[in-house]
């Protein structure tokens, strides 16, 4: 896919993910400051969460010394979540479990996700996600997109990745996009 995209596209991994999260927490400060809405926009996927050890959240009991905390890894990465969307930063993260997803993220950090996609899943991971245990009678080439803001959830078929020729001709369209 980055070969694709006109655009400039920084992969990293595991070792990377506290660098590009602070790097990104960086320019959401710089965009909030400058009050910019219509910057460019900027995604991060964040694949198989449960690897991005340091991004867990970390365990949290109010109390402080009174003085501004430095910025985390994983408060950068929930600043993201909750303030980037309206500056153009915005977080993909697919992850292969509730458990593993429970264990990087804090309940208001799963809030920010409004849309979400299930496959079949326990009733208990499924009611958790979607406050609905519709993904537990999911076949298993069926999902569910669960839109939180709008409360609706839609059965969907999920397709396999694209092929070399659809993604030339999204390449050649985005090119042109750009150069007009």
């Amino acid at each position: 896919l980055a070969a694709v995209v006109p655009h400039s596209v920084e992969i990293g991994g595991v070792r990377d993910a506290a660098r590009i999260v602070g790097e990104l927490h960086a320019e959401l400060a710089a965009r909030r400051e400058a009050g910019l809405e219509d910057n460019p926009p900027v995604f991060l996927f964040l694949y198989n969460l449960g690897r991005f050890r340091d991004l867990r959240k970390e365990d949290d009991y109010g109390f402080s010394s009174g003085d501004e905390e430095a910025a985390t890894p994983p408060k950068q990465l929930a600043a993201l979540l909750a303030e980037g969307p309206p500056l153009g930063i915005h977080v993909l993260i697919w992850c292969d479990t509730y458990a593993n997803v429970s264990r990087m993220l804090d309940r208001r950090a799963m809030q920010d996700f409004e849309l979400r996609v299930l496959f079949q899943m326990n009733a208990n991971d499924s009611s958790s996600l979607m406050d609905s245990p519709e993904a537990a009678k999911l076949g298993v080439h069926r999902a569910i997109l669960y839109d939180e803001g709008q409360g609706v959830a839609e059965k969907f078929r999920p397709y396999g990745l694209p092929s070399a020729e659809f993604l030339a001709r999204v390449k050649k369209q985005l090119e042109q996009r750009v150069h007009h």
